[in-house]
């Protein structure tokens, strides 16, 4: 008689399973693993893109072993969507399953991992089961949106003051140095701004000033407050190449600027919806 295999159904949701996830940019890998009392272990591995079609199948596959965690390691912004996924689909099933970001300084701790390597789906769920696994910070949208965007604000204000340096450079080069000249005031940047789109030099500039009374009308107290600041530099004038420079930093200074202030309004706007969040930033 020929000997034929016997099959028997397994059903691995009545053991305890665990589900790994090393998350890429476009890929998503996959490990299913568990361990029964007999010691045989199970481990179910596959790989899925990372969109919305490919988050459905990765769904569909993991979902029938009814995993008690999901793990995976903190990869800059990636992971933030599929811990979104997974929070959704928490709530949309009837078994209860935790969801656990490791940061990958933790991960260095982990028995048998050496010192470099990275971990795979594979070990994160293996070591997901036995406990080893801990938690990082929990994944809060609107701080991590809030964080994105002071990191723009801070990346704009240092761009803000690369340019200041070098229009401060160039006048600098033409023997203009007056002290105390701040280009985060704004009746210096139009007074820069109207110098700038001629030929004289800055004595020659200041006297047509006093002659039209129109021109830079709006800042005209100030600048003769302030008149003394450009006394010691008058003889000088800018070349043509030297206007060109501080001209196409002065729009590129106004339009980082003009960014910087839109920044501000939103988070702004962002923390007034947040009364609890707005408590703890005014503290």
């Amino acid at each position: 008689m020929e000997e034929k295999p016997f099959k028997f159904s397994v059903d691995w949701t009545k053991t305890a399973c665990y589900c790994g996830l090393d998350v890429h940019k476009y890929e998503l890998a996959v490990a299913v693993y568990s361990k029964d009392d007999s010691e045989s272990k199970f481990l179910k591995t596959n790989v899925f893109s990372v969109d919305s079609k490919g988050l459905e199948q990765f769904w569909n596959f993991v979902k029938k072993y009814h995993p008690y965690g999901f793990a995976m390691e903190a990869t800059g912004i990636y992971h933030h969507l599929i811990f979104r996924f997974l929070q959704k689909k928490r709530l949309e099933v009837h078994w209860p399953f935790k969801i656990v970001v490791i940061n990958p300084s933790d991960a260095s701790g982990i028995p048998g991992r050496q010192k470099h390597d990275k971990l795979d789906a594979e070990n994160l769920a293996t070591y997901l089961a036995m406990g080893l696994l801990k938690s990082g910070k929990p994944i809060i949208a609107i701080l991590e949106d809030l964080k994105a965007i002071f990191r723009t604000a801070k990346s704009l204000e240092k761009d803000r003051t690369s340019l200041k340096n070098r229009i401060k450079k160039t006048l600098d080069r033409a023997g203009i140095r007056p002290r105390r000249f701040n280009l985060n005031h704004e009746w210096i940047c139009e007074f820069l701004h109207h110098f700038i789109n001629q030929s004289h030099s800055l004595g020659e500039y200041i006297q047509e000033i006093h002659e039209n009374k129109i021109l830079l009308k709006r800042y005209r107290n100030k600048i003769f407050k302030n008149l003394s600041m450009f006394v010691p530099y008058c003889e000088f004038s800018l070349s043509s190449a030297q206007r060109a420079l501080v001209k196409h930093d002065l729009v590129e200074l106004d339009f980082k600027t003009a960014r910087k202030s839109l920044l501000a309004v939103e988070i702004d706007q962002l923390i007034v919806e947040r009364p609890g969040l707005r408590e703890h930033a005014y503290k």
